[in-house]
């Protein structure tokens, strides 16, 4: 009886167990299988709409009332803890023509790290005061969110040219 090469019995071995992972139970077996039935693509895509809704906020200045969404940080989710309490009122200033910035009264944990802001753009500045740009900056910042649908021009005439009292709150959603 002649004897097999060792290459050939690994390829022999490689192949029985290739088969027989093929036809593990449980395991999809045909393309609509392998791409997920469409009752759980519209529980995922709910999942993800209803996650979504409970990271935005309202931003309220003289009456009007812009939404934000939050980022996926810790102090974005300390900050959400901190509405759950209620709405959080802040007085701002403008400084240096391109943000609007206010004590939180309270500390948050930071999550710093380089960025360049854009219009909306919500950051957490040194852990203890919030800020709203209007236009861009770029410096070591923790970005908590960014308000919905913002350019420059809105953000300048939404936020307005003095000194705004600013109300963070939940969003009640619709």
């Amino acid at each position: 009886m002649r004897k097999l090469p060792a290459i050939a019995l690994w390829a022999a071995v490689v192949l029985v167990v290739g088969v027989s992972l093929w036809f593990v139970p449980g395991r999809a077996n045909n393309a609509s299988e392998q791409a997920g039935e469409p009752q759980e693509i519209l529980e995922t895509t709910m999942d993800e709409e209803e996650q979504a809704m409970s990271r935005k906020i309202d931003i309220e200045v003289n009456g009007q009332v812009r939404t934000a969404t939050m980022n996926d940080n810790r102090s974005a989710e300390a900050f959400l803890e901190l509405l759950e309490q209620g709405p959080v009122t802040v007085s701002m200033h403008d400084y240096a023509n391109f943000e609007k910035v206010g004590p939180l009264g309270t500390s948050l944990p930071r999550s710093d790290e380089p960025i360049t802001t854009t219009p909306g753009d919500i950051i957490l500045y040194l852990g203890n005061q919030i800020t709203i740009y209007y236009d861009v900056n770029s410096w070591d910042f923790t970005l908590l969110g960014h308000i919905d649908d913002a350019t420059g021009e809105n953000m300048r005439e939404f936020l307005g040219s003095g000194d705004p009292t600013v109300i963070f709150s939940l969003h009640e959603g619709e």
